[in-house]
């Protein structure tokens, strides 16, 4: 090898001792040339014209030798390196150019391809999906959740499920060292575990017999409880805690990479204990749809099999029990799907737009390459001159792009690492599955295609163009060759800039629009100064003594310095839980069971509607009175249960009826927002806790109005909460404007990314166009001092480059507009209120671009008006 080496080195010595030979004699002709009478420029050009045969014989000696890719890829890297240094305001504005897009596009496509494309770890295969029961006629405002009677019968009969189990959530009050902790766990069929297809991390699941009655009392931890609570000790397996009261038997922990399916709602959050359901499931009525089923398929069923034989099961249970079934469909959702199904469009939506926005910064770095290249052109010409291949030069243009797109890459990776880490600040608990959401192998490898890709793309043409310009007639024609087909290929590069950044900011409008509209929207209460927080009481407290209870830990917060006022609610307003029920009307006929009116329904204490700063508006709030268990039975309804319910009419007065017992309205509050704000607005009936069902009073939300900053007294309101009774849970101690404003996180983040996007592309789109003005005017630098110097005025020139400069902006605009119109369809589930078509907006985004276009071109064209035609005269 060394041998080799040595060998080398001579002939690459007698190589550049040829071409140094070719270089002298071309230096001797141009001597005796401008000796003979030309002029040095003319004796240059014709030389190297006469030499360029020799020069095309000395690539071709080489090729004869034999082609060595890497010393010349070499000595490309060395003068592309060159090259940029010599060229650093080019080379910072296309190298940060890259570097956004790169970067947004590597942050977008990493959290597209964690949150949606990335298979859970225990459903590789995507054989699990979801069971859920659908209302017929509103399939996608249904919740899914299922009957477990309906779900048990299926479960009998079906043959293309391997396993099926049922879940339902459950709020655990776990008490350690005589202190209360909230933990969410959920009550599971003994076959969970196998339909996940998990094992656990220490001990075991759950045995089939532990189902029966008498025998459940046992729990499985999640990995991350075992490990806070319990020190991660071993030991654990065996022992008993407090559960709500109960004393149960730890007996497994689950394995730490357990991914949570996604199927809690509410106010609950991803189970961290689960529990056999024991006599629970059994009992529950098959109307109460409360439970969420997940299924296993066999092995090579398809998704549509499986689905026709859940119908005709739906069917079955339909006719046997219609009062129950009727009006219902059962609906079979892969597990990813139904986890992600939330943020698919928005998430797609953005991978679209930054996909775009990619699209305009090649182009825009395209078309900085094109200027580029045009001022090169007499450097290229010489070395196509002295013999450089077309191929050759043609190469030596893309390793340079590919040099940009490497740095730009790189610097892009740094911008997506920052971007991911404010994405979780910003939306952590908010977008699902983001904690999957990493730089891996596969997010280098789509960097390097994109690299790649970017490279060729912007690359491909200036270097074609170069390598197939007439280099003879470049030198013959000098400096100020008219170059119409670059003029044209740039405007139809700035054209297509144009028409992908109208796209972009239309749907960053009608989203800001849109956003603008949301916020507006009035969520029936007063978020400011409301501390709020969930608390789950002891099995122990129950009927009166739960009553009591309130009553005595409202009196106490009513004594903490900075409280005005506290009450508790079953449900807190925009948490997204529910409790839909129907009633009757006395006095009017009654209904059939799919025609009785429904309403959410809240147990409340007196104070809530005070402490949540909801107005009374006819009739009386709830009073003291009302809320002892032998009072009048009475409720108070909100206006949508009074606009839907009793049109025309004073329902202040009326009677309604919940199963066996009937209630008077007593008064009209103001409506709230319970789940989102723009979904419109649900009937409420509020009862008094002592007269609410049971299971509607057990772990209230506490709203506490202050007259300081809120969080400044939570201490001491957790601190009376714990002296009133300790074994009382707390949790999720937080401001009500931070409960309100985490309902605006996805809309807020969709908008303001989508935004970002459309600014990133108006700029490259801005900075595209200053850049062919600025080239163009100074191209025809002679042209408009001829102008000039016959009598155009200066104002005749500027509206002449104007008018030259809007065209392709022009063309743009309406591609532009009409991809628009076509496109932000997609959006419509996204706006609120708005048009996907909406004027103002397409109005707008128009009128925005005409400003900015004017913006860029405004400096060269003055630059032009002012082109003296003597100075012109002059160089020429």
């Amino acid at each position: 090898m060394l041998s080799r080496l040595g060998r080398l080195l001579p002939r690459r010595r007698r190589w550049r001792e040829m071409r140094d030979e070719l270089r002298q004699h071309v230096e001797q002709e141009v001597a005796e040339r401008v000796r003979s009478g030309l002029t040095p420029a003319e004796a240059r050009r014709t030389a190297l014209r006469d030499f360029g045969a020799e020069g095309r014989w000395l690539e071709e000696s080489r090729a004869a030798r034999g082609w060595r890719p890497v010393d010349e890829l070499t000595q490309d890297l060395r003068y592309a390196w060159r090259a940029l240094r010599r060229a650093p305001s080019f080379a910072l504005v296309a190298i940060a150019t890259l570097a956004i897009a790169i970067g947004a596009t590597t942050l977008v496509f990493s959290v597209v391809d964690g949150v949606l494309l990335r298979p859970f770890a225990y459903d590789p295969d995507s054989r699990i999906v979801r069971l859920k029961d659908v209302r017929l006629t509103d399939p996608e405002g249904s919740r899914g959740t299922i009957s477990y009677a309906n779900f048990a019968d299926m479960r009998a009969q079906a043959g293309s499920w391997e396993a099926a189990a049922a879940y339902d959530e459950w709020l655990v009050s776990l008490v350690e060292n005589g202190v209360a902790q909230r933990v969410d766990a959920a009550y599971v069929d003994a076959a969970w575990f196998d339909v996940l297809g998990v094992r656990p991390a220490l001990g075991r699941f759950f045995l089939a017999e532990e189902a029966e009655p008498g025998r459940g009392r046992v729990v499985v931890l999640s990995w991350g409880l075992w490990q806070e609570q319990f020190g991660g000790d071993s030991a654990v397996l065996g022992r008993t805690i407090e559960a709500n009261g109960i004393a149960r038997t730890v007996v497994g922990v689950a394995p730490r990479d357990l991914e949570d399916p996604g199927l809690s709602g509410g106010s609950f959050g991803t189970p961290r204990m689960w529990a056999p359901p024991a006599a629970y499931f059994e009992t529950n009525s098959r109307g109460s749809r409360s439970f969420t089923a997940l299924i296993r398929l066999r092995e090579g069923v398809a998704l549509s099999q499986a689905q026709a034989e859940v119908d005709a099961l739906q069917a079955q249970l339909v006719a046997a029990y219609p009062e129950n079934n009727d009006g219902y469909g059962a609906r079979l959702v892969p597990l990813l799907e139904d986890r992600t199904g939330g943020v698919r469009a928005p998430l797609l939506m953005l991978l679209g737009a930054v996909t775009l926005v990619l699209l305009i910064a090649c182009a825009n770095v395209a078309n900085l390459l094109l200027v580029r290249g045009s001022v090169r052109q007499r450097e290229l010409d010489v070395r196509t001159a002295l013999g450089a291949a077309r191929a050759r030069i043609a190469r030596q243009l893309l390793v340079e792009n590919l040099v940009l797109a490497v740095i730009g890459s790189a610097l892009g990776m740094v911008v997506a690492a920052a971007g991911l880490r404010a994405l979780r600040l910003a939306l952590a608990g908010r977008l699902p599955r983001l904690e999957l959401v990493q730089f891996d192998a596969r997010v280098f490898v789509s960097a390097i295609g994109v690299t790649v890709g970017a490279a060729l793309l912007f690359g491909l043409l200036p270097a074609l163009r170069s390598a197939r310009h007439d280099a003879a007639a470049g030198l013959h024609s000098g400096a100020r060759i008219a170059d119409g087909s670059a003029h044209g290929l740039r405007a139809t590069i700035i054209g297509a800039e144009v028409a992908v950044a109208v796209v972009v900011l239309v749907a960053a409008g009608l989203l800001i629009r849109s956003l603008v509209r949301l916020e507006t929207v009035d969520p029936g209460l007063e978020a400011h100064g409301a501390l709020t927080m969930q608390l789950l009481t002891p099995p122990d407290l129950q009927d009166e003594r739960l009553t009591t209870y309130y009553d005595v830990l409202l009196d106490r917060l009513a004594a903490v310095p900075g409280v005005e006022t506290a009450g508790t609610l079953d449900i807190l307003p925009l948490s997204g839980g529910f409790n839909s029920n129907s009633f009757t009307i006395v006095g009017r006929p009654e209904p059939a069971q799919e025609d009785r009116p429904g309403a959410e329904t809240r147990a409340a204490s007196p104070d809530v509607f005070a402490a949540l700063g909801v107005p009374v508006l006819r009739g009386r709030g709830l009073t003291p009175a009302d809320d002892r268990a032998d009072a009048a039975r009475v409720v108070v309804i909100d206006e949508t249960a009074a606009r839907l319910h009793w049109p025309g009419e004073d329902p202040v007065g009326a009677r309604i009826r919940f199963g066996d017992e009937q209630y008077e309205v007593v008064g009209v509050v103001g409506g709230l927002a319970h789940f989102t704000l723009d979904r419109s607005r649900d009937a409420t009936i509020y009862f008094p806790n002592a007269n609410a069902p049971a299971y509607m009073r057990d772990d209230p939300a506490l709203v506490v109005r202050t007259s300081i900053d809120a969080m400044s007294v939570s201490d001491a309101v957790i601190a009376a909460i714990r002296e009133v009774n300790p074994r009382v849970a707390i949790a999720q101690v937080r401001p009500l404007d931070t409960v309100l404003a985490s309902t605006l996180t996805l809309p807020r983040f969709r908008t303001l990314l989508l935004t970002a996007f459309a600014l990133t592309a108006l700029l490259l789109a801005m900075i595209g166009i200053y850049g062919t003005v600025s080239y163009t005017v100074e191209r025809r630098t002679a042209e408009l001092g001829v102008r000039v110097a016959l009598g155009a005025s200066p104002a005749g020139v500027l509206a002449l480059v104007l008018r030259d400069g809007f065209r392709p902006i022009i063309a743009g605009v309406a591609i532009g507009l009409a991809g628009a119109i076509a496109l932000t369809r997609l959006l419509t589930s996204m706006l609120f209120e708005l048009s996907p078509l909406d004027p103002p907006t397409f109005i707008t985004v128009p009128l925005v671009l005409a400003l900015v276009a004017m913006m860029a071109m405004l400096v060269p064209a003055r630059r032009a008006a002012r082109t003296s035609p003597m100075t012109v005269l002059r160089t020429d």
